[in-house]
């Protein structure tokens, strides 16, 4: 399980970063003050949707180990 984690982990990591690199692309190639305003906001954007997704997949019920099998320890997750 750790290793799942991890993996999700890096993917968001990466995810973010090839965002990022496109980002600086397109600041060096756009001359005009709005477009690249308009990429800043949308950088930001990514920035936010990032740290959320790294917190949802860091943080478990019981905030112990987030690589542990949920339905070991988080009980009453799913109303039957």
């Amino acid at each position: 399980m750790q290793a799942a984690y991890a993996s999700d982990v890096l993917y968001l990591v990466t995810l973010y970063l090839s965002k990022a690199c496109v980002h600086s692309i397109y600041l060096r190639v756009t001359p005009r003050v709005r477009h690249n305003r308009a990429s800043w906001a949308v950088m930001a954007l990514a920035t936010v949707w990032f740290i959320c997704s790294i917190f949802m997949i860091s943080v478990n019920c019981e905030l112990n180990q987030p690589w542990a099998n949920m339905a070991d320890h988080c009980t009453n997750m799913v109303r039957t």
